[in-house]
């Protein structure tokens, strides 16, 4: 997988969480990283998201494709699509997911 621009969130996942996070490109796909200061309050941000990832604390968020998100440590990454490169790279990474579904079983 290639990991391309990184960037700040200005844009397609503004305001989802308590702090911004850094939009990536990678292999094309467009995620979110976010990085808290402790684990707690990764962990509170995280008890927020919907099962389906759809609600983020009270807000409904229209996904483009079918959101995923990750967990590990402090960081929290948020991956709305679905080439499974990308997502079989994130579970490597961070684990499996917490909240959303993967593209093939929606």
């Amino acid at each position: 997988m290639k990991v391309g621009d990184q960037s700040e969130n200005k844009f397609l996942f503004a305001g989802q969480f308590s702090i911004p996070g850094v939009e990536v490109v990678a292999s094309g796909q467009e995620i979110l990283a976010v990085e808290f200061a402790t684990l707690e309050k990764a962990e509170a941000q995280a008890a927020l998201v919907s099962e389906d990832g759809y609600g983020i604390g009270l807000k409904y968020v229209n996904w483009i494709d079918t959101p995923q998100f990750f967990r590990n440590g402090k960081m929290i990454v948020i991956y709305d699509g679905s080439q499974s490169l990308v997502t079989d790279t994130l579970i490597t990474a961070m684990g499996e997911r917490f909240a959303g579904e993967a593209p093939d079983e929606v």
